[in-house]
């Protein structure tokens, strides 16, 4: 439970609707890329020295890893249409 109440808080953090004043779209982007760096880094180390007690710290580690990638691109996709939508030229009529 604990970690995906900290992976929503994160995600929030970056995307979430909140209204109040927020750091920039580029500091927001650098923020995500090195999370998403640390957080592969972190799953190829829990794959190469899985836990000890752990039964099948392998499968987790690649769970970790390839569904990571998943989350971390729909994180992307809504952080770069955040920034499409603040920044596009108004319509004229």
């Amino acid at each position: 439970m604990h970690l995906v109440v900290a992976g929503y808080l994160f995600t929030a953090s970056l995307i979430g609707p909140d209204p109040a004043p927020r750091a920039s779209f580029a500091v927001r982007a650098s923020v995500l890329v090195a999370f998403m760096a640390a957080h592969s880094v972190l799953a190829k180390w829990l794959y190469a020295h899985p836990p000890a007690g752990v039964a099948d710290g392998r499968m987790g580690a690649q769970l970790m890893y390839y569904g990571g990638d998943a989350i971390d691109v729909l994180v992307m996709v809504l952080l770069a249409a955040e920034w499409y939508r603040a920044t596009r030229p108004a319509i004229r009529r």
